[in-house]
């Protein structure tokens, strides 16, 4: 291709591709722990019984499961119980997790601190049917 030397410079910037100004981000409703997680976690039931959420997070073997944090810090470990030997327990997840241990009904992860995002949440795929 050839540039035209001789040409106004462009700073990059599409208009076509501009919509209109956002002024104020919806407020997201803060998630209030029950007693026994208060400083620890536990799975978001909300998404979890959603039945809209429950189609998009459901497929054929599997399906996607959020856990909330209360008081991400580095290395914190939050151990997640299925109760079940019936589901596969994930060996990975999402980047702000990394999986340290697991049994045949638990499996333990370790809090990672991302520098470009502030967690609160993480999120895994499991094999097996939905509870």
């Amino acid at each position: 291709s050839k540039v035209d030397a001789a040409a106004p410079m462009s700073d990059g910037w599409n208009e076509a591709h501009s919509g209109a100004a956002v002024t104020a981000a919806p407020k997201k409703k803060k998630h209030v722990f029950s007693a026994q997680a208060k400083g620890c976690a536990e799975v978001n039931a909300d998404r979890l019984q959603d039945p809209d959420t429950a189609a998009k997070d459901t497929w054929t073997g599997g399906f996607y499961m959020e856990v909330l944090v209360d008081g991400w810090e580095a290395e914190k470990t939050v151990t997640v119980d299925f109760h079940t030997e019936d589901i596969a327990i994930p060996k990975h997840a999402c980047q702000n997790v990394r999986v340290v241990d697991f049994s045949s009904t638990t499996v333990t992860f370790a809090l990672v601190m991302q520098p470009w995002i502030c967690c609160e949440s993480f999120g895994c795929a499991v094999r097996g049917e939905r509870p």
